[in-house]
């Protein structure tokens, strides 16, 4: 039988009517007028070519035919109707993989404490990141290869949801005897003074501290750039070297190594942190119990 030319409806009218024997049990258990179930067992019949329940002295009597087809149309509607029951999500049992994009500096800053989180909570759960720079996020978000980006996003299109987590500013690293100097840079030393800039693609030497500078006339001399940022402290602490880097990344170098951060003497624009993900993931319990860690991490930064 061809199943485009049968109403699936009229399969939940047979169940009902096998399992209760009764066109007028079947009705009440249906929710439908007696009329409309003997109405739908005459179509059954006449799709199935078979009479498929007999009247008897003691109510209907399922043939073999209706028999055969009983266990079998029982199954696949219990299988159906489990898909479309609202979904549980468990983060204890949760085994599902979740991939993120996230900056190196997102990395450094909230990863730590998110699979912190995720070790304590969902400890099955497994979560692979991959880096921004090297990936063409509308496409990654699009095609399911990525589930959720952490960075900085001017914006999002149509099918993209965009939640600001935190928001983050500028503060200057120099080494603890940094020219024996005790007090913050004035700004004209500050232009003076030589710079380390982290350029993430290579070979930049010039950055936000530079655009502030030009609206007072003035220009640093940069005399280093890197690619990778966990270079730093180290470079920083062996040289005179001043570096300006977000505060929170600041913070943890210092606390590692001999360095202090101060006030930039110019003022630069800070930036915001936020998470984006696609319509496609927006529903989804694991995706959502995972963006909702990430939004509150965010906010104790």
């Amino acid at each position: 039988m061809n199943i485009n030319r049968i109403d699936l409806n009229l399969l939940i009218t047979l169940e009902a009517l096998i399992a209760e024997r009764s066109v007028g049990r079947a009705a009440l258990r249906l929710h439908l007028s007696q009329p409309a179930v003997s109405n739908a067992l005459a179509r059954l019949r006449r799709a199935f070519g078979d009479p498929l329940l007999i009247k008897t002295g003691r109510g209907m009597t399922p043939t073999p035919r209706a028999l055969e087809l009983a266990m079998p149309i029982r199954d696949a509607l219990a299988r159906i109707e489990r898909s479309l029951s609202a979904k549980i999500f468990d983060p204890q049992s949760a085994a599902e993989t979740i991939t993120i994009g996230a900056t190196d500096y997102v990395e450094f800053v909230l990863l730590p404490r998110l699979l912190s989180v995720v070790r304590q909570e969902a400890p099955n759960l497994r979560i692979s990141v991959l880096s921004l720079s090297e990936t063409n996020l509308q496409e990654a978000l699009d095609s399911g290869r990525m589930d959720l980006a952490i960075g900085y996003f001017p914006s999002a299109s149509g099918n993209m949801h965009l939640k600001r987590i935190f928001d983050e500013k500028y503060v200057c690293v120099v080494r603890k005897d940094y020219l024996g100097f005790k007090r913050r840079l004035t700004l004209k030393e500050f232009a003076d003074a030589s710079h380390l800039v982290v350029s993430p693609q290579g070979g930049g030497f010039i950055g936000p501290v530079d655009t502030a500078l030009a609206r007072h006339g003035l220009k640093r001399r940069v005399a280093v750039s890197i690619p990778h940022f966990m270079t730093v402290p180290h470079v920083i602490a062996q040289s005179d070297l001043v570096v300006t880097l977000t505060e929170r990344v600041a913070r943890e170098f210092c606390a590692l190594m001999p360095l202090k951060m101060f006030k930039p003497p110019v003022a630069v624009p800070g930036f915001g942190i936020s998470a984006l993900w696609h319509e496609r993931t927006h529903n989804d319990l694991a995706n959502r119990w995972l963006r909702e860690r990430v939004i509150r991490l965010g906010a104790e930064l």
